[in-house]
């Protein structure tokens, strides 16, 4: 094969043919370029000069040579490496070797056993309920339940749920709930999450003055926490199990203290409102106070012999008070009582008529007591005739404080033709010492004027009526600005019977301290002539 011939480009020495830069010399100017072999003949000059690259490219680079200072330093090192060890073999020093304490084994989750389980309609949804023992014989903190859901073959949505509890001693237990999905199901399983040790400390923190109360329609816990330990403790925590006749779990609660952090010594109330889950009487039920401070060391959080914090009481002997709710206060303070119901007495009614010949019945209330105002007073006043119980309604409320030797109007309206019985179920009420809540204000009748007006009945019939028109004036004697005053307004004729009342809120504007002003109320009159007024006020915050 003969070779390609070719030029070289005097400039930068490189092949004319493919601009490589690597030649081989064949003979006296005569090179072949590595890359495509092409020969060429070279001037003498362009010739020096490719001897001279193709001499620095075949000869090595120099290695390196090491100074007199880095030689003495490699030796030093050298002798470190050799000499320390030996020295501190012979001194007879240790090394230090760090031991991690072994982890500790997991705790069986099959140990927390879930029992009594139901399925509870609770406001118109399906829940789970129930129970979470722990039989780890450890210390834990109460882990979560899943439950799974299924139709047939077919995976629904999985729920959670916790417990109130924070952790569980051994031998303790606590309510979980679960709701269930929206979903029809089948079947569900429940697994319980990998427990864990708890790390926190007991605060000795106990309960007493412990009185389960139904009130107002709701089951309370209520009672005292004191602190008898040396340090501050924080939240402190009452679960509450109700139980009915048949020891199923039919109501849940779960409330703090009223103070956080409780000092030393100190005392605190607590109230927890329950969540019915099942109607039933409650026959007995469990609380836990649960106080716990973070461990200042692992070992701090080790205690022996754990006694259970859960507390049984049965029978319940819950306390019952309905139609008045009462405060924490209240329900804790050994002297409070209600109201005296039998001081509060009804009179006869009086049946009149009127002004478009409908029949109304007037009594009044008296507060009998000498020593008590009544708070919100309220009744269930149930007329009749022979068996037949009569629809009347009352025409309006009454004070929110009526005070002793006070009387009010009561009006009720209806169809009544004649009544034979009156039978008054008094609803409890509070009560309060003299001087009471009321606001001290000094109304006084200034002046009064009987009229006459007229009107217009299905726009054909046309009828008048009496009515007196009361002018008076409202002063305020205490030491706070009032308002949203109150007046019930009564007429009695010449034998101090009812002939007319009213309830009014007067248009007043807002009184300081020893202002006045004037108000007018018009009072109908449906018996004989007036005689006098008399005047109930109430007033508070608007």
């Amino acid at each position: 094969m003969t070779p390609k011939q070719t030029t070289i480009n005097t400039v930068t020495l490189t092949c004319s043919t493919c601009g490589s830069a690597q030649f081989t010399k064949l003979d006296t100017n005569e090179y072949r370029c590595s890359h495509c072999h092409a020969v060429t003949l070279v001037e003498d000059n362009v010739a020096q000069r490719l001897e001279k690259i193709l001499r620095g490219m075949q000869q090595p680079a120099p290695k390196p040579q090491l100074g007199p200072r880095a030689i003495a330093a490699i030796a030093v090192a050298v002798a470190a490496v050799f000499v320390v060890p030996l020295v501190a073999s012979m001194l007879g020093s240790k090394p230090t070797i760090t031991r991690q304490p072994p982890a500790p084994p997991p705790i069986d989750a099959s140990l927390v056993k879930l029992t009594d389980v139901q399925e509870i309609r609770v406001r118109d949804r399906t829940q789970l309920v129930m129970i979470m023992r722990n039989e780890t014989g450890k210390k834990i903190d109460v882990p979560r339940v899943t439950a799974s859901f299924f139709q047939g073959d077919l995976s629904l949505p999985s729920n959670s749920g916790s417990a109130p509890a924070r952790s569980l001693q051994p031998g303790e237990y606590t309510p979980v709930i679960i709701s269930t999905p929206s979903q029809a199901y089948s079947r569900y399983t429940l697994q319980v999450s990998q427990p864990t040790l708890a790390r926190d400390k007991n605060n000795d923190v106990a309960a007493s003055k412990i009185q389960l109360v139904r009130n107002d329609g709701t089951y309370r816990l209520v009672g005292l926490l004191k602190n008898n330990g040396a340090t501050a403790a924080n939240s402190s925590q009452i679960t509450v199990m109700l139980y009915g006749e048949d020891g199923k779990l039919i109501g849940t609660g779960n409330g703090y203290g009223a103070a956080s952090p409780l000092a030393p010594n100190a005392l605190t109330s607590f109230d927890v409102r329950c969540e019915m889950l099942a109607e039933g009487r409650v026959a007995s039920y469990d609380y836990m106070v649960q106080s716990e401070s973070h461990a200042t060391s692992p070992g701090a959080s080790k205690e022996e012999a754990l006694p259970s914090r859960i507390v049984r009481v049965s029978p319940a002997d819950a306390r019952i008070i309905e139609h008045v709710r009462l405060t924490t206060e209240e329900l804790l303070d050994p002297d409070f009582a209600l109201f005296d119901a039998s001081a509060l007495k009804l009179s006869a009614p009086r049946r009149l008529l009127d002004e478009i010949e409908r029949p109304v019945l007037y009594a009044e209330l008296v507060n009998t007591s000498d020593q008590f105002v009544a708070l919100s007073p309220k009744a269930n006043i149930a007329v009749f005739d022979g068996s037949n119980r009569l629809d009347l309604r009352q025409a309006w409320s009454l004070p929110a404080r009526l005070y002793p030797g006070e009387r009010v109007p009561v009006a009720l309206t209806g169809r009544v033709d004649r009544y034979t019985e009156v039978k008054t179920d008094w609803l409890p009420a509070k009560r309060a010492a003299l001087p009471g809540p009321r606001p001290k204000l000094a109304i006084t009748v200034e002046n009064t004027e009987a009229q006459v007006g007229t009107g217009t009945l299905n726009f054909s019939y046309r009828f008048r009526y009496k009515y007196v028109t009361v002018h008076g004036r409202v002063r305020n004697d205490s030491q706070a600005e009032v308002e949203n005053v109150k007046v019930w307004i009564s007429l009695y004729d010449a034998q101090d019977k009812l002939t007319g009342a009213v309830f009014q809120e007067l248009r007043l504007p807002r009184l300081k301290p020893e202002e006045s002003a004037p108000f007018q109320v018009d009072v109908k009159q449906y018996g004989g002539n007036f005689a006098r007024v008399g005047v109930v006020y109430d007033a508070g915050p608007r």
